[in-house]
């Protein structure tokens, strides 16, 4: 009997490991193949007995081609994940909680974006994303930084306090979801302008998906509807042809 109790306890905890491994293995890999970047995280912590994951100090940082070496600053992510879906290789995301602290935009000496290298928003050139499907994502935007390096070593630096609220619902790849966080980003403030920013590079993922969110703003209705208007117009004319 003794014996029996250790092999169930041996098997218990082989299959946890297990779990733990699946989920912290699939989550790194989907984000290294979406965004294309290296990443670091303090710590990945899978709930014992809820499909949770929590994630915290995740760092995504730019390419070799940038001095600034940060772009994204999140200290903590939060998943509700169905196991089933991960252990058929697909990405199923009931609730997604993003806090993000920091988003670095950064103008290089040759004039390129470091937005423009997310592999995401290059599926032409980054090859086939992954296949996700999120149910609910709530996002939460501290502070957005332009940095511009293209008159010399010293970057001209404009900071953008946003503290941004937003709700979006079934983004169904990751384009779309690249381009919610580009977009909603670069919403309030002026960096399109400051940057002379294209925004064709987000395509037709992320207008598909627009057009299905759902949105709660808890910073005020009229605020935030004539930002979401400005954005829609700019993706309006680069649909359109106009």
């Amino acid at each position: 009997m003794k014996k029996i109790i250790i092999v169930i306890l041996i098997l218990i905890i082989g299959i946890f490991l297990a779990k733990d491994l699946i989920v912290k293995t699939t989550v790194a890999a989907g984000i290294k193949a979406i965004t294309g970047l290296g990443l670091t995280a303090k710590s990945m912590r899978v709930g014992i007995f809820k499909s949770r994951l929590d994630i915290e100090e995740l760092k995504i940082f730019n390419s070799a081609d940038f001095t600034e070496k940060l772009m994204l600053d999140m200290p903590k992510i939060y998943l509700d994940y169905d196991l089933f879906s991960f252990l058929k290789g697909k990405v199923h995301l009931r609730g997604l909680e993003l806090n993000l602290k920091e988003f670095i935009v950064v103008k290089n000496a040759k004039g390129s974006l470091n937005l423009e290298s997310l592999k995401a928003l290059q599926p032409k050139k980054g090859g086939e994303m992954p296949k996700i499907q999120i149910d609910r994502l709530d996002l939460d935007l501290g502070k957005v930084i332009y940095k511009d390096f293209s008159a010399g070593a010293k970057p001209a630096v404009t900071e953008f306090n946003l503290n941004i609220h937003q709700r979006y619902e079934n983004i169904t790849n990751p384009t779309a979801l690249i381009g919610i966080i580009v977009t909603r980003a670069l919403a309030n403030t002026t960096i399109s302008e400051l940057a002379n920013l294209n925004l064709e590079f987000l395509g037709a993922g992320f207008k598909n998906t627009v057009s299905k969110t759902t949105q709660k703003i808890q910073e005020g209705a009229a605020i935030a509807g004539q930002a979401l208007g400005e954005v829609a117009g700019k993706l309006d004319k680069i649909f359109s042809g106009r």
